[in-house]
């Protein structure tokens, strides 16, 4: 696979995973979404630090996956 190609099939299937994000915003239940409503700023801000805190991680991970993932391919197209 040469290199802009490939380039180019990382960058549709970002836009893929960007597009479906925003459909997944409905996806939050109503009981979680009053009390956040309802909450006042000290708490809200400790919710925004909350999904950062658990969020930052998770990413950090994915991003190591699919790097692993990128290397190991390369190497095995370097072998062929």
């Amino acid at each position: 696979m040469k290199y802009p190609e490939a380039l180019l099939r990382s960058l549709f299937v970002l836009c893929l995973l960007l597009g479906a994000s925003i459909s997944a915003r409905a996806q939050g239940c109503s009981m979680c979404y009053n009390n956040a409503a309802q909450a006042n700023e000290h708490q809200r801000a400790a919710l925004r630090r909350g999904i950062l805190v658990l969020g930052i991680p998770a990413g950090l991970m994915i991003c190591g996956l699919a790097l692993a993932a990128y290397r190991s391919n390369n190497n095995a197209d370097d072998e062929r």
